[in-house]
């Protein structure tokens, strides 16, 4: 099963984009075109971890979002040397994980939304409708849709999300203590948040988890962006964490995916744009039948059935929570 049958199979089609939609990523794809985009606006005075929300910004995002076709090409210098697409980014392919989770580190930190302002993001989840009640999974099972609109403050301070159209607002706090400062010391501690993490750095199921959680920090917001990259540079550092290029996200666009195997049975990936480095989804496959036993009895994951594929499909910075693009 390809990338494409598995869209084919899991993804609903998109919505058309709006007419507001589409003039103001092409006035944001012109302005860029032309050195004078302003990307943040002017102030105005599970079964198994759901929930993707990611912290990227600007009019390259835009113009995705909205459906505009962009080719982005940074041409090339005087010598003929490729141009990077994104600044301080380098140009050109990446031959392992480690260089694309570096790149990943350097667009996390490009973020342009200012400390008081907030960044957006719509994502749409697709996971199994028979989770924890169906005794054998299949591919050829039905899959739910979930929509999470969420709102999260750029200082890192405050997260809002909206249920059934009430906006509710919390405070957040850096759970990472100050004396992580790179990829490794983040990874150490990682390993501390996890079930036997602390007693075997080696064993691969806890390398899995610690995988998972990593990943749940940037989808959750959980530090703030200027922390953000250390994330991505702790993730490379985890056994068995390789490279997957010529992917596709959710929504059809080239990707680059970084991603395991866990416990031997589920493949799970972070999805990258394969031009701008940008997190833009993810997605978890069983790559061969498993069997688990628990307390309620056993049951039974077949090979090729999806556990979980998400897509941005919105992201913005905005002036407030609740507000929306």
């Amino acid at each position: 099963m390809n990338d494409l049958d598995i869209l084919h199979d899991a993804w609903e089609a998109p919505a058309p984009p709006s007419r507001a939609a589409h003039d103001a990523a092409r006035a944001a794809l012109l302005a860029r075109a032309a050195g004078t985009a302003a990307l943040a606006p002017a102030p105005a005075r599970r079964r198994r971890r759901l929930g993707l929300r990611v912290a990227v910004v600007g009019a390259v995002a835009a113009a995705a979002v909205a459906g505009v076709t962009v080719v982005q090409t940074g041409g090339s210098d005087g010598h003929g040397r490729p141009r990077p697409v994104i600044p301080g980014i380098p140009p050109g392919p990446v031959a392992n994980a480690a260089e694309a989770l570096d790149r990943a580190a350097l667009a996390a930190q490009g973020t342009a939304a200012r400390p008081e302002q907030w960044i957006y993001t719509e994502v749409t989840d697709r996971y199994p409708g028979t989770a924890h009640k169906a005794r054998v999974e299949r591919p050829t099972d039905g899959l739910r849709t979930r929509v999470v609109r969420s709102w999260w403050r750029a200082d890192g301070k405050e997260a809002a999300e909206e249920d059934a159209g009430r906006l509710t607002t919390r405070p957040l706090s850096d759970p990472v203590p100050a004396d992580v400062t790179d990829g490794r010391t983040m990874l150490h501690w990682a390993y501390g948040q996890v079930p036997g993490g602390r007693e075997d750095e080696r064993d691969p199921v806890v390398q899995g988890e610690v995988f998972g959680r990593l990943n749940a920090m940037v989808r959750e917001h959980e530090v703030p962006a200027r922390r953000l990259s250390l994330v991505f540079k702790a993730i490379a550092l985890i056994p068995g964490v390789k490279l997957v290029p010529g992917r596709v996200d959710a929504l059809g666009h080239p990707a680059i995916a970084v991603g395991r195997v866990t416990e031997g049975w589920l493949r799970e990936e972070v999805l990258l744009d394969a031009r701008t480095y940008a997190y833009v989804g993810e997605r978890s496959i069983a790559i061969k039948d498993h069997t688990s036993t628990g307390m309620d009895g056993t049951s039974t994951v077949k090979k090729g059935t999806i556990q979980l594929i998400a897509a941005r499909t919105k992201v913005a910075v905005v002036d407030r929570p609740g507000q929306r693009p």
